[in-house]
């Protein structure tokens, strides 16, 4: 499964979202390549402080690729590797996004609780769209929340019911706002190595985590039932 998160801008919580799934699809005992195609390298430099700390994460592998001249083959050699897939993408709309969305399994968009954000991730969409139409193929999407509070302020709830009365869909479960994240791509390891000293409230990132992974691997699962 190719699990593309794309978004038209930055700050989204792109990188923290492929990290997330990637270590629970890990922990649920899954095969899984994270593709850093970001220029920034946020995954590629949480790997290198992964290993730099003696961690192994098993089952979760890193991989870079910047250039659009071989992520296609990046990520056909990782899907033979690996069960999923998930490409971390630069936060703006070219070619090399457009090649991964058109392998994509699926697509998540990440949003925050702003019109801004909620903006730009329609234009994700309106990409996918155009890859559909060049890949001649239905290539699925959903809209995820992140970093989201346990109080929900007004502003996601707007988002939320935009997104429901435009018929768009969005997953039921988000991407918390956790400082377990946060010191994950401090120290390295994620949610499912650290003790619990090293960060406050990990229970709670890793059954967010859990709870994530499921929902998207629920919805690929339903999109196949449904394509045949």
């Amino acid at each position: 499964m190719i699990i593309v998160i794309a978004s038209s801008k930055g700050g989204v919580g792109k990188s923290t979202t492929a990290l997330a799934l990637g270590a629970a699809l890990a922990a649920r005992g899954a095969g899984v390549t994270i593709i850093d195609a970001d220029p920034n390298q946020p995954i590629a430099r949480w790997d290198e402080r992964t290993k730099d700390a003696g961690v192994t994460v098993d089952r979760l592998n890193v991989v870079s690729c910047t250039s659009k001249d071989e992520i296609l083959d990046t990520i056909n050699e990782a899907a033979q590797k690996t069960a999923f897939v998930i490409i971390d993408l630069e936060g703006t709309a070219n070619m090399m996004v457009g090649y991964a969305i058109s392998q994509a399994s699926l697509v998540l968009i990440p949003l925050q609780g702003s019109q801004l954000d909620a903006d730009e991730a329609v234009k994700a969409r309106k990409l996918v769209r155009q890859q559909e139409q060049i890949a001649n193929r239905s290539i699925p999407y959903v809209f995820a929340f992140t970093r989201t509070s346990v109080i929900e302020p007004r502003g996601f709830k707007h988002i939320r019911q935009q997104l429901k009365d435009a018929n768009l869909p969005a997953l039921s479960v988000p991407v918390s706002e956790l400082e377990a994240y946060r010191i994950m791509f401090m120290v390295g390891g994620t949610v499912f190595d650290m003790a619990d000293v090293d960060a406050p409230n990990l229970k709670g990132a890793q059954e967010n985590a859990l709870a994530f992974s499921k929902a998207v691997t629920d919805l690929i699962t339903a999109n196949q039932t449904a394509a045949e």
